[in-house]
C-alpha cells in the first residue's frame, strides 16, 4: 500500500494560514459591495432576487451554514465519514430544536487509527443556547460532555471524559456567512490531566442556488504542547430542499495529516 506523506516548510504553512485568515476576516467587505461591482468580477454572484425562494429560506434550511441553529421542533440527522493518511472514521449526530433559542445534540463516533488503538472514539452530549437579540450578529453559547473511547485521537492515554464549553458568534448576509468559535475543553486526570482551547474562524459563501463553498482554520493550544494542532480546511455543499450533501478536505500542519470526507445532513 503506497502511503503519501506531505511535508510543508514553515514558510508555506504560514503563507497558507495567513491567506485563509485574511479571506475570513476581510470577507464582510465583499458582502457589502454594490451589485454592479460584484457582477463585473470573475466571481459573479446571482442576485438574490432571481432565486425562487426568499433568502431567509435558503439560509434557514442550509444545515452546513456555520450559523445554522435549529428552530423549534427541528430534528436534524448529521452523518459524517472521512478517510486520510492517519485514520478513517464515521460519525452520527442527532440534534433537536427545543424552542428556537435552545437545542440539544447527541453524537457517536467510530475511528480506525493506523498507528494506535481503534474503535469507539467518543459519545457526546451537547446543549446549545442562542442569546435573544435584534442585532444581525448572533451569539450562541454551548456546553457538553464527551465520553472518550479507545479510538479517540489527539488525546492523552486513559482519557475517559472531556468537558466542553464555548461560544460562537457570526453574521449571515444574503451571499455570505462569517463565524468564529472559541471552545475550551478540560480533561481531569491525576497524571494526564489537560486543558486546551480551540479557536475556529470560518467563512461560507453561497455561490448559486443550492450551492455553496466554505473555508475554515482551527488553532488548538493545549497545556501540553504535544497536543497543539493547526488545521485548515474547505468544503463544497449542495442543498436540495432540506437535504444537504458536502465534500470536505482538511489538513493538519504539525503532523502532516490530511483527511477527505463526505457529509449528509437531513432536516426534518
Amino acid at each position: 500500500m503506497l502511503k503519501l506523506k506531505y511535508s510543508f516548510s514553515g514558510l508555506k504553512k504560514t503563507s497558507v494560514l495567513y491567506a485563509l485568515c485574511s479571506v475570513l476576516f476581510c470577507a464582510p467587505a465583499l458582502a457589502n459591495l454594490p451589485e454592479e461591482r460584484l457582477s463585473g468580477s470573475s466571481m459573479a454572484f446571482h442576485s438574490p432576487a432571481t432565486f425562487t425562494e426568499p433568502v431567509s429560506e435558503q439560509i434557514r434550511f442550509d444545515t452546513e451554514d456555520p450559523m445554522f441553529f435549529e428552530a423549534a421542533q427541528d430534528f436534524v440527522s448529521w452523518s459524517r465519514v472521512h478517510g486520510g493518511n492517519e485514520s478513517i472514521g464515521i460519525m452520527q449526530r442527532f440534534s433537536y430544536g427545543i424552542n428556537g433559542n435552545m437545542a440539544f445534540a447527541a453524537d457517536i463516533s467510530l475511528q480506525n487509527n493506523y498507528r494506535g488503538e481503534s474503535g469507539l472514539s467518543d459519545v457526546g452530549l451537547m446543549l446549545m443556547y442562542r442569546t435573544p437579540s435584534a442585532r444581525a450578529t448572533k451569539t450562541d453559547v454551548f456546553a457538553g460532555i464527551n465520553f472518550a473511547g479507545a479510538g479517540a485521537a489527539g488525546l492523552p492515554n486513559h482519557t475517559s471524559t472531556v468537558y466542553v464549553t464555548g461560544a460562537r458568534m457570526g453574521r449571515q448576509w444574503a451571499r455570505l456567512t462569517i463565524a468564529g468559535t472559541v471552545q475550551a475543553s478540560w480533561i481531569f486526570h491525576e497524571t494526564e490531566g489537560m486543558a486546551y482551547i480551540d479557536m475556529s474562524p470560518e467563512m461560507y459563501v453561497r455561490i448559486a442556488r443550492g450551492w455553496a463553498a466554505g473555508a475554515n482554520v482551527m488553532f488548538r493550544k493545549a497545556t501540553d504542547p504535544l497536543y497543539d494542532q493547526e488545521w485548515a480546511g474547505g468544503k463544497v455543499t449542495a442543498r436540495f430542499g432540506r437535504t444537504v450533501y458536502a465534500g470536505t478536505f482538511d489538513y493538519e500542519f504539525k503532523n502532516d495529516e490530511w483527511r477527505i470526507g463526505g457529509r449528509l445532513n437531513l432536516l426534518f
